[in-house]
């Protein structure tokens, strides 16, 4: 998962994504706004988050539906 405004996460989140292809793994990029947090089932799965701020600490683009959630947590 990646927010990125500049786009220098979301280009760390494509080489993960890349690296992860190479030793066997199945990853899905996505961006971190258009991910939908589902209850817990009994599926695993590991979930990278990549991101930073943008500006003076607001939420990069793609991830400001994130932020108001965690603001109401």
């Amino acid at each position: 998962l990646y927010a990125s405004s500049s786009g220098t996460a979301y280009s760390y989140a494509q080489q993960m994504h890349k690296r992860l292809l190479h030793v066997g793994y199945n990853p899905v990029l996505t961006e971190l706004d258009s991910f939908e947090f589902l209850p817990r089932t009994n599926m695993r799965s590991i979930n990278l988050i990549i991101t930073s701020t943008f500006g003076q600490g607001n939420a990069p683009d793609g991830g400001n539906k994130v932020e108001e959630w965690l603001k109401i947590q």
